[in-house]
């Protein structure tokens, strides 16, 4: 009996240590929700699209809709792939569909009126943005108001806002060249030379900023900035419609 009673002890003390060693069993299986399925092929879209796989990304946001239809960011997503493929019509009914569906979607909100604006409906874009945007910390935000206001020829706006954008990023060129445009525009010639040479300190140089940067040295009378920057467009850019125009300005 004492040696039943002794083996019934070690059977059950390695019964105890094997049952403390022995894995945890397997958790339930838990299926995603159609949410979080949504949610990963979005992420896959952004993801291709800022690598320009832009026939992947189309593939991406459209599994995220046929999963989600009322998804506003796989429709924001989609939108901006057909906006770089050019397919401009389709690009601004997805940009519509997805700020219909969310008008808390500033990025989406932001992007549809840049492209309303761009296709000739700036007044369109800019009460787009004005209704839907009610706080100003975004870049992309500032700038598409920016960019709103000087397509509907609302001059001081556009320049308050290029300013704004400005305040966040100090080297963002589009600003800067706009800046550059509007103070010429308005023969403020020094305010536009400085905000030109704001521009090409960010080491970027394009065929319209150095005609606009010799157009105002001209009005500056500095014939050998001028002449500068008309040499470095002919050189970098000899056949754009700005070298064209300058050598009908200022060839001698």
């Amino acid at each position: 009996m004492i040696k039943i009673f002794h083996y019934l002890l070690v059977t059950g003390g390695l019964l105890a240590v094997l049952s403390a060693c022995a894995p945890d069993p397997a958790p339930a299986f838990k299926a995603w929700s159609a949410e979080e399925r949504a949610e990963t092929q979005i992420k896959l879209g952004f993801s291709y699209l800022q690598r320009d796989q832009l026939d992947v990304a189309r593939e991406s946001f459209n599994t995220a809709i046929e999963v989600d239809p009322k998804s506003s960011e796989a429709y924001h997503g989609l939108g901006l792939v057909e906006a770089k493929l050019l397919n401009l019509k389709q690009a601004l009914n997805h940009l519509k569909q997805s700020v219909d569906l969310d008008r808390k979607n500033i990025a989406a909100v932001s992007d549809y009126a840049v492209m309303l604006c761009q296709d000739g409906a700036a007044r369109t874009g800019v009460n787009v943005l004005e209704r839907n945007v009610k706080e100003f910390d975004r870049l992309a935000t500032r700038l598409a108001f920016a960019r709103c206001y000087e397509a509907d020829n609302q001059i001081d706006n556009a320049i308050v806002f290029y300013k704004d954008v400005l305040e966040l990023n100090p080297n963002s060129t589009q600003a800067l060249l706009s800046l550059g445009r509007l103070y010429y525009d308005r023969k403020n010639y020094l305010s536009a030379s400085a905000f030109l040479q704001r521009y090409f300190y960010t080491n970027t140089i394009s065929s319209d900023a150095l005609l606009l940067a010799a157009n105002v040295e001209q009005m500056l009378d500095n014939p050998e900035e001028r002449d500068y920057y008309t040499q470095l467009l002919w050189s970098r850019y000899p056949r754009s419609k700005e070298a064209i125009e300058a050598r009908e300005l200022y060839s001698q």
